[in-house]
């Protein structure tokens, strides 16, 4: 077997759709975009992208479409036979939709705990760091200046681009959801 199919390549990616944009639920001031995929397993997966309305940022969150009621649903593990074709899903989107759809903009995302993780109060997600060497290869450093927030495993991509008072932007609303900056 080929070392190519054990690579991320978001050639591979799930086919997704775009499934429309309203403001968003869980969190105020933001518009979220919703797409799917759907894995050879059968599961249906739901991205979303939630779009500040007065701040140039983007929240990236995904989870299992059946979960969607449950207040755990960014905490179940995704178990799946191909988790390569998986990810290079979610790197597609986010590629795709935020990085190229949205040049402009700085984007966040939370490593959720594990269900294990939450019982032993761990700070810095196995999730965080994951993540974080997945979009090594595909967030151009040049453009994007990576800040953690380790005590909420949370990565924030900084776009260099912003003009400083977007950026000052994006620190205040962070600080008004709790995050040290």
């Amino acid at each position: 077997m080929s070392q190519q199919r054990y690579a991320i390549d978001i050639s591979r990616a799930y086919h997704y759709d775009f499934e429309g944009e309203a403001p968003c639920i869980e969190t105020p001031q933001c518009t979220s975009r919703t797409y799917a995929f759907q894995t050879d397993e059968g599961h249906r997966y739901i991205f979303l992208a939630e779009v500040f309305d007065d701040t140039p940022l983007v929240a990236v969150k995904f989870y299992r479409a059946s979960d969607a009621e449950s207040n755990d649903k960014y905490h179940v593990l995704t178990c799946h036979r191909n988790p390569f074709r998986f990810f290079s899903t979610i790197v597609a989107l986010m590629y795709h939709e935020i990085i190229c759809g949205l040049p402009s903009y700085a984007f966040i995302f939370k490593g959720e705990p594990t269900f294990k993780e939450l019982t032993v109060g761990t700070k810095t997600t196995k999730r965080c760091t994951f993540y974080v060497r997945l979009l090594a290869d595909f967030v151009n450093s040049s453009v994007y200046e990576v800040y953690e927030y380790s005590s909420e495993s949370t990565m924030l991509y900084m776009n260099q681009k912003l003009e400083q008072k977007d950026m000052d932007d994006i620190t205040c609303l962070l600080k008004s959801y709790g995050y040290r900056c």
